[in-house]
């Protein structure tokens, strides 16, 4: 199953990279908080795509809940998805990344009358999956360049994020860090 089968489509209500990185490139000072779903594969593998599609909503949803204001907020690819905040305070920033996790972390998704193999038979239960997520958050600095420069920061900060365990939030202030990334 795509994920154009969704009702809402791949985007499932947020804007897509390419409107995302527009925005982000106006330049104005701001904050970069990036979602990437932990084990979505698990999900997949366990229970089906449309398991992992349901996931994909669910934490979408919450993604989406979050924007308003000046905040915007897309799904950039796959299982990642990014907000960005227009000016404000780091504490905000943190606290509206704090309060996605903990949302997608207190989220189960519903899966139907899943089905998995045991040892000899098959085996039909009801099932809600439990996601999480891992969460980045990273400034626009004075001095940056241009949008990479952001995206770096919250790369490593994910990179940290993932290292540290997942389901947690981490901020990258630091400037000039090295990265493969040519296109966010």
């Amino acid at each position: 199953m795509g994920e154009t089968a969704h009702p809402e489509g791949p985007w499932y209500g947020l804007l897509p990279r390419d409107g995302f990185i527009e925005q982000l490139a106006a330049g104005e000072p701001g904050w970069l908080v990036t979602v990437d779903i932990d084990h979505i594969k698990r999900a997949n593998d366990t229970y089906g795509l449309y398991a992992g599609d349901g996931v994909l909503a669910a934490v979408a949803g919450v993604v989406r809940a979050a924007a308003g204001g000046p905040v915007v907020a897309a799904r950039m690819s796959g299982d990642e998805f990014a907000l960005w905040c227009p000016g404000g305070t780091e504490e905000a920033a943190v606290s509206l990344a704090e309060g996605v996790r903990k949302a997608v972390h207190d989220a189960r998704v519903p899966l139907d009358w899943a089905q998995r193999y045991t040892h000899e038979s098959l085996v039909a239960e009801l099932v809600a999956y439990r996601p999480s997520v891992t969460v980045a958050v990273a400034p626009r600095l004075a001095g940056d360049a241009d949008v990479l420069d952001v995206w770096r920061r919250a790369d490593h900060a994910m990179g940290r994020a993932k290292n540290g365990g997942r389901d947690r939030v981490v901020v990258e202030h630091r400037a000039g860090l090295p990265g493969n990334i040519d296109n966010p």
